[in-house]
């Protein structure tokens, strides 16, 4: 499918910069998304003068990226644990309140030994 892509173009500073991806081929949202920031590094490096256009690009998909199912078990298990640890942190002020009469800036340290205080 390379020749569907456009080559680089020069920019009005005179360096060359790719342009969008967006092609009829590729209809995976993962995919797509992963070809706009591979765009956006590779002319990144094309300002900054690092790469040049005799520099060829090889990209790799893991099979994971069709695993819509996967991706959102991930996520939600992330904002769980996000929501356990903001749990966690309102506890350590609220007990500190409780014993000592002022409030405290909880670290991740704090949570951390919490959390493994609350498992045992």
């Amino acid at each position: 499918m390379i020749e569907t892509y456009e080559d680089a173009k020069v920019n009005s500073e005179g360096v060359l910069q790719l342009g969008s991806p967006i092609t009829n081929s590729v209809r995976n949202p993962m995919a797509m998304r992963s070809l706009h920031q591979v765009r956006k590094v590779v002319n990144m490096l094309l300002r900054e003068g690092v790469i040049d256009q005799n520099t060829e690009v090889h990209i790799e998909y893991a099979r994971e990226l069709n695993d819509y199912n996967k991706r959102t078990a991930i996520a939600r298990w992330n904002k769980d644990r996000e929501k356990k640890r903001a749990d966690y942190a309102e506890s350590i002020k609220k007990m500190y309140k409780e014993e000592v009469g002022k409030d405290i800036e909880v670290t991740d340290r704090d949570v951390m030994k919490f959390q493994m205080w609350e498992e045992q």
